[in-house]
């Protein structure tokens, strides 16, 4: 099989972009209180984890563990207050809760994709790893562990917005702003990467954006979840997580990820942050990141300056060696870059201003002297003048301007001849607004020609309208645009599946939830989404039972019956739970015929009524009579099976195996 389709077909192992789940306090709505009673309620099935081991008498189970020293601690059911649910994604929901044992809030994690307790328990150690990194920009982790027979991660309670919402506001940043965002992201993987630490999934809804304007990254090395996707082939064991916009390439192959993943993931967080959109489009993402050379971000965004786009594409590399080799190397670079004064279309970068000594004298010394007419304390002119020496010299920063403008505006005069140049400037950028068709640009004219208007002026009431109205009617073209993209993802799920296409399906599905995760336009489609993903989980189930693949089955199973409690119905989620355990155990006894094989068939002939629905399991029969050493009965099963089944995708196989037992 061509390995680029071979890895699409894994698709579904990666783990899809969390949006929404950022750390705000929200109020919760009636759909938040049914989702917190559904987490808190210890008497429902959780379809997400199975145990092996029995809960304790106080309601806990024994093996919890404090995330910084890893004590063994057993957890009271009353320890936790669900007050509401902040947030839920492909990796898990978020909630704002009250520890009651410390009297204080915690952003509680409960996560998703959980086949067993040691998957589970692989997810609290890379939690109980990323605790013991303690920086300013990095989200803290209180504890891990179990809770009402649940994984979960208690975190900082961090007031603010993820960037993802950030970005959907604003649509993108200004330089300025990005700089100190971008000082702060590398600071925090700085210290992670000196700590032996990998993030592996940098994205706009990781960085937490809190009300004093400081980053925090969270979600360090969680995303990593083991996750095996065997074929017929089953020496091929590929391990892929991330989230496709921002993957290095070495991700995608399956390879071990290190700092310089990071760093290609901090190029793509860069990119999408000052152009407003991915550096790759959705669609064959992981062709584009293979062999597409990236777009020069001075194409999209032509404010940026030169030297800044060169460190970013380096960053894009598709060798690990070409990027820069450290997040140390990579904000090294940034400083430098920033305060290269000579370097081309560097006017904007915001560098560290270098005081002067000299100017301090002067100033003094002008100060002095016009200190007797009192000109620079008393008169308008003469305070604007003082700020422009101060500034000048290099004592004072320059006036800030908004974000969202990328060309300066001259600060008018109080004379009668600059207000009337200033008037005229204004009232041309908002024939210019009102000309042009998008919506984007006449925004930023409209804003410029506000900023220039003299106040309470009819054309500056009329340019604020034109932004008031521009924007919402972006805002209108912007849902149309989301609801059709989305609908057509849908439609071509449906298309596909109807096709017999169900893995082509499956790559689309999770376009759909990219997308609808990624935009609150969508958040009345969820039931759609949830019922179509429903019906293909089914067809996927039946497929891998058909191949054989056992271990798949039980992970599709799992995730259709978490949809199935979604949807309320509670008969198939009980009906799919029973078949994930089932799945689960054959894939079990799948590793154990040439080990145990008489261990094999007894355990088939205890599960004889369920094998009777899946005919892989005579090919599992077959092999493990081989190894007992008794061919006939080898050959019965195979037999059996090819005359039941002539049309399976598994006869080849048994074929083979069958000529292996001729007498």
């Amino acid at each position: 099989m061509n390995s680029r389709l071979f890895l699409s077909l894994l698709s579904h192992s990666l783990e899809r972009e969390s949006h929404g789940i950022g750390y705000p306090v929200v109020m919760a709505s009636e759909e938040d209180k049914k989702k917190t009673r559904r987490i808190q309620s210890p008497g429902l099935p959780d379809p997400d984890i199975t145990y092996t081991a029995a809960p304790s008498e106080t309601g806990g189970t024994g093996g919890l563990s404090d995330a910084s020293t890893g004590t063994e601690i057993v957890q009271p059911p009353d320890r936790f207050t669900l007050n509401a649910v902040l947030g839920e994604g492909s990796q898990g929901e978020v909630c704002k809760a009250f520890d009651n044992l410390l009297q204080r809030y915690v952003a509680i994690k409960f996560p998703h994709r959980v086949g067993d307790e040691g998957t589970a328990r692989e997810i609290l150690v890379e939690a109980r790893k990323a605790a013991r990194l303690n920086h300013p920009n990095v989200v803290t982790i209180y504890e891990v562990g179990f809770w009402k027979n649940r994984p979960f991660i208690a975190m900082e309670m961090v007031e603010g917005v993820s960037l993802a919402t950030v970005l959907k506001e604003c649509g993108r940043i200004s330089v300025d702003r990005y700089l100190r965002y971008a000082r702060q992201v590398l600071k925090a993987l700085c210290a992670a990467h000196d700590s032996g630490l990998i993030h592996r999934d940098l994205k706009p809804h990781n960085v937490l954006l809190a009300g004093d304007g400081t980053l925090k990254l969270t979600d360090f090395g969680i995303a990593h979840i083991r996750n095996e996707t065997s074929g017929k082939d089953s020496t091929i064991n590929i391990s892929i997580s991330g989230t496709p916009a921002y993957m290095a390439p070495e991700q995608w192959l399956g390879k071990k990820p290190d700092a310089r993943s990071d760093i290609y993931a901090f190029g793509c967080l860069s990119f999408k942050l000052l152009a407003g959109k991915n550096v790759f489009p959705n669609q064959d993402t992981m062709q584009h990141h293979l062999e597409t050379a990236p777009p020069r971000l001075r194409d999209i965004a032509p404010h940026i300056p030169e030297n800044l786009d060169a460190i970013l594409m380096r960053c894009l590399e598709k060798k690990p060696s070409a990027r820069f080799q450290s997040s140390a190397e990579l904000l090294h670079a940034i400083d430098a870059a920033s305060q290269d004064d000579d370097a081309p279309g560097t006017a904007k970068w915001p560098a560290v201003e270098k005081k002067s000594r000299v100017g301090t004298i002067l100033l003094a010394a002008l100060v002095l002297t016009l200190i007797p007419v009192g000109w620079f304390t008393l008169s308008p002119d003469g305070k604007k003048q003082y700020q422009k020496i101060s500034v000048a010299l290099g004592l004072s920063d320059p006036p800030q301007h908004d974000d969202h403008s990328d060309a300066e505006l001259d600060v008018p005069e109080l004379d009668h001849e600059t207000h009337a140049k200033a008037e005229k400037r204004g009232m041309a950028f908002l024939a210019q607004a009102e000309a042009t068709m998008d919506l984007d640009e006449r925004i930023n004219l409209a804003e410029k020609a506000n900023d220039l208007l003299i106040p309470e002026s009819k054309a500056k009431a009329r340019a604020a309208a034109l932004i008031v109205e521009a924007k919402a009617e972006r805002e209108r073209t912007t849902e149309k645009m989301v609801l059709t993209e989305f609908a057509n993802l849908l439609k071509e799920v449906k298309s596909l599946r109807a096709k017999g296409e169900i893995r082509a399906a499956e790559i689309k599905l999770y376009e759909a939830e990219e997308k609808y995760d990624a935009s609150d336009y969508l958040r009345n489609q969820g039931s759609e989404l949830k019922t179509i993903k429903f019906r293909l989980l089914t067809d996927l189930t039946e497929e891998c039972k058909a191949a054989g693949n056992f271990a798949a089955a039980s992970d599709y199973f799992d995730e259709a019956g978490r949809i199935a409690d979604m949807l309320k119905s509670k008969g198939q989620r009980d009906r799919y739970k029973i078949e994930a355990e089932i799945c689960l155990k054959l894939g079990r006894l799948q590793k154990l015929v040439e080990s145990q094989p008489s261990y094999v068939l007894s355990e088939l002939r205890d599960m004889a009524e369920a094998c009777k629905k899946m005919p892989a399991t005579l090919l599992m029969s077959a092999r493990a009579w081989r190894e007992m050493g008794a061919p006939r009965r080898a050959r019965k099963d195979l037999t059996s099976f090819l005359e039941a089944n002539p049309n399976s995708p598994l006869v080849a196989e048994a074929e083979m195996l069958k000529k292996t037992l001729a007498p």
